[in-house]
């Protein structure tokens, strides 16, 4: 390659890099949305120190294990900047510039080629214009902009740098005489190999790599010869049972059985899906010849096909599709470089278009399909023999308008109502976006306005079970617990293993005191992850409230060991130990928690009462002083905290407790008693001879108190009339 080619090239980078910015430059404070929060906002997906078990963690947690690579960079990105989402975006649009640079050097690559340099040597700027039109293009958005599908373009990436590194290899060995494999060249088939591992370790859709590895070498380099394929068949063949292996390792079973189960959780089979597929693709297509960003949705309500003329647009599709694919078989000779395109739009289609149950349509389903979707629209223009000062014109014109497209696409993912509120101005009916936008809602402080996109996506769609749940949470915080009841229990009908759902319910009765129901509920929750703590947590705190101490203890436990510093656990814990009579333990786990927290008032207080009763008076009274301190006079702290200073003779300190206590909660004989005990010990006969006779006046069958109120009048008597005879010796004298 020359200076001057090497020039242009690098030219033709660096505006690409210029105007692929330039159009994503409004993105850079677009907040987290949908399944952000999930797959993103993870504390899997947090790299907090620089270490090795800190990325293997990352790698091998996360709410997708099978996306390692995906999993890590969303990690590293916390490590850099925590959950401020210009990192996120600064390396999304990095990853999409790469993706066009690489789109851009492969296509420079193909078209030099013997085979297709013949057709297309005159046509210099295909290349350029191509990826230029693919980095700008406003379906590419939703791979971009929305943070999630970094795992999309990730993947796209890596994709088309392991084809991009085959290519460079295979045009080396073609230099070498005698067609003899030099060093060099097997460093970039390394290299490939590496790139497509990162590729399917960030997706799943990178496993057509090999497939289209293969399909390009017997295109490109091999001129389409059936005996070559024949001898390499079997190699094919191996390829793609090495892929199918880390299918295997990655899901943990059968690819195809983890494709059909999640048929089920779906509203449609995977014959219907299949059908509805023709429509989707077709769909995808005039979207990208003509994306007006008002024809762009995140969540699409797409009818499904229930046969393969209901509806009859099915039908037409599937011939269009059949169309396209004889074309392909047609041109592979002629019109090699076209023949491939097509081949690779529909081959990166298979997994996500396919009976696989995925979600219907997504826009960045098209993000590696379109990279040679685009060439072949191109191209096509140029092979038809159109006055290549017009196509030009038109392609110039193309660019600005997608660009702009792409740029006011942008805005709308700036907010999430704003987002929504687009989805639903072209899907009214859609009960998912209404759903969405009530959360959006919410988030933004408009709960009733919220309230009411919930109830529409209800009414729109009675099964919607996350909407059940929703409103459920929403009128809890409203104290309409007997309708929020009703939702959670419709949510649990709709979709018995909805963990959330199920969980809710039972915090809900746990509440109202229905142990044993609320306890069945957590227990079916904690069968999807028995390792929950949140779930083992309330599980074990609802055993403990039913008098179930010993059942409740395991799962408290079980909770502790990834939520060791919760202080309520701590508390819940003790609380256990405490019932079963292991008091030293509970001690030790009161003590454990005020190192960590010396602010718990429940912890002061329920150590002072063991220390109580285990004789550590003074201990027991400082850790009552600190209660007291802690809180505005809670009834069985005061109590009690009196009693303890009364048996450590703080007569004084012990009145005031009482005298407290008494003005919360008049009525408590005993308080009564005790502080009348007070003051006999005061020798204030008469205070004491008024406690004891209100004690007995509200319960007359008090015995002690009518002990006490008998002694302590027989004082007073004394005391009156010790007085009287003081003073007539006085008088006498």
């Amino acid at each position: 390659m020359s200076i001057s080619s090497n020039r242009k090239t690098l030219l033709g980078i660096l505006f690409l890099i210029f105007i692929g910015s330039l159009v994503y430059s409004n993105t850079l404070n677009v907040p987290f949305h949908f399944d952000d929060t999930g797959n993103i906002k993870n504390p899997a997906l947090r790299i907090e120190k620089a270490s090795v078990d800190e990325v293997v963690r990352a790698l091998s947690t996360g709410t997708l294990k099978t996306r390692p690579v995906s999993n890590v960079s969303f990690a590293f990105n916390y490590y850099l900047g925590g959950y401020r989402v210009q990192g996120y975006h600064l390396v999304n649009i990095s990853i999409h510039l790469l993706a066009g640079i690489f789109l851009y050097l492969l296509l420079r690559l193909t078209l030099a080629l013997p085979v297709n340099k013949e057709k297309y040597g005159s046509f210099p700027g295909l290349a350029f214009v191509t990826s230029l039109l693919w980095l700008v293009h406003p379906l590419g958005t939703q791979s971009v902009t929305y943070l999630v599908q970094r795992m999309n373009s990730m993947t796209a990436m890596f994709y088309i740098l392991a084809l991009l590194l085959y290519v460079v290899g295979r045009t080396r060995q073609m230099r070498i005489e005698r067609r003899q494999t030099s060093p060099a060249a097997w460093v970039w088939f390394l290299a490939s190999g590496f790139s497509g591992l990162l590729a399917i370790g960030s997706k799943e859709i990178a496993a057509t790599l090999p497939v289209m590895i293969f399909l390009y070498e017997w295109y490109f380099f091999q001129d389409l010869k059936w005996e070559w394929l024949r001898k390499k068949f079997y190699w094919l063949m191996g390829v793609i049972l090495v892929f199918g292996g880390m299918a295997f390792f990655y899901l943990g079973k059968p690819p195809w059985q983890v494709f059909f189960s999640s048929c089920p959780t779906r509203d449609f089979t995977a014959y219907e899906r299949l059908l509805t597929q023709f429509r989707v693709v077709m769909r995808y297509i005039s979207l990208l010849v003509y994306p007006n960003p008002d024809r762009l949705a995140l969540d699409y309500n797409f009818p499904f096909s229930t046969s393969l003329f209901s509806p009859l647009t099915t039908f037409y599709s599937f011939v269009g599709i059949l169309i396209l694919l004889l074309l392909a078989v047609l041109l592979a000779r002629k019109e090699r470089l076209l023949s491939f395109c097509i081949l690779w739009f529909f081959g990166n289609l298979v997994i996500e278009s396919s009976v696989i149950c995925l979600e219907i349509i997504f826009e960045h389903r098209t993000y590696l399909p379109s990279m040679f979707f685009l060439l072949f629209g191109i191209a096509l223009l140029y092979r038809l023999g159109i006055n290549r000062k017009i196509v030009s014109s038109v392609l110039i014109l193309l660019i600005m308008l997608f660009g702009h497209w792409t740029y006011n696409r942008n805005k709308v993912w700036h907010d999430s109502i704003t987002l929504w509120n687009h989805d639903l101005s072209m899907f009214p009916d859609d009960a998912r976006s209404h759903y969405n936008l009530g959360v959006a809602l919410i988030k933004n402080g408009k709960r009733e306005q919220g309230e009411k996109e919930y109830r529409l996506a209800i009414e729109l769609d009675p099964d919607a079970e996350i909407a059940h749940n929703s409103l459920g949470s929403l009128l809890l915080l409203q104290e309409k617990r007997e309708e929020a009841e009703l939702h959670f229990r419709e949510a649990v009908r709709i979709k018995p293993r909805y963990v959330k759902a199920r969980f809710n319910l039972g915090v809900l009765l746990r509440e109202n005191g229905e142990y044993e129901e609320a306890i069945l509920h957590f227990r079916a929750a904690l069968g999807r992850d028995p390792d929950d703590p949140v779930v083992n947590k309330n599980l074990g705190n609802t055993l403990l409230r039913s008098g179930n101490a010993e059942e409740g203890l395991p799962y408290l436990r079980k909770a502790q060991l990834k939520t060791p510093n919760d202080a309520e656990l701590l508390l819940d814990i003790a609380e256990c130990l405490t019932h079963l009579g292991q008091g030293e333990e509970a001690i030790t786990v009161y003590k454990e928690l005020l190192e960590k927290d010396n602010k718990q008032l429940p912890a002061h207080y329920n150590l002072a009462l063991l220390l109580q009763q285990k004789g550590m008076s003074e201990e027991a009274l400082a850790h009552y002083r600190s209660a007291e301190r802690l809180a505005k006079y809670p009834k069985d702290l005061l109590y009690n905290f009196g009693n303890q200073l009364f048996r450590l003779n703080e007569l004084d300190e012990a009145e005031k407790v009482y005298m407290n206590f008494l003005s919360i909660t008049p009525s408590f004989i005993k308080a009564y008693n005790n502080l009348g005990l007070v003051f006999l010990n005061q020798k204030r006969y008469k205070e004491a001879v008024q406690c004891f006779t209100i004690a007995v006046s509200v319960s007359p069958s008090y015995a002690l108190a009518r002990n006490n109120l008998r002694m302590a009048t027989e004082l007073l008597e004394a005391e009156v009339q010790s007085e009287k005879e003081s003073g007539g010796k006085q008088e006498e004298l």
